[in-house]
């Protein structure tokens, strides 16, 4: 099921522009590298429950963190990339194969006798 926000952009989503998907992917890897940078190995917030524990003086949320994986991340990011760009190659192979086999044009125009005129 698509949101109210999706369906709107539905007709405006283009089809077919790998090189945008490849910009796109590469943006995405750039991210990723930063947040790795920025994380240096600190966990990250993964979820806060709140629980209800008995005293006052007991804490009433539990914090859990966790180290993302970036290495993961950026692995399969590059493997994203890595098959749009194989695409992108395949497809200007045929465009370059589809181009040599297709065989020019020519018309000719002959200049001679005219028909069809008075004797």
């Amino acid at each position: 099921m698509l949101t109210d926000e999706e369906k709107a952009r539905w007709k405006e989503i283009q089809l077919g522009k790998v090189d945008d998907e490849i910009r796109l992917w590469r943006t995405r890897l750039v991210r990723a590298l930063a947040a790795e940078q920025a994380a240096r190995d600190k966990p990250e917030l993964e979820e806060i429950v709140a629980r209800k524990i008995g005293g006052e003086n007991q804490p009433t949320a539990e914090k859990r963190y966790k180290r993302r994986d970036y290495a993961a991340l950026i692995d399969r990011i590059g493997g994203r990339i890595e098959s749009l760009e194989k695409t992108r190659m395949e497809l200007m192979k045929t465009d370059s194969e589809a181009t040599e086999q297709t065989e020019p044009i020519v018309i000719q125009i002959q200049a001679g006798s005219q028909t069809g005129g008075s004797d």
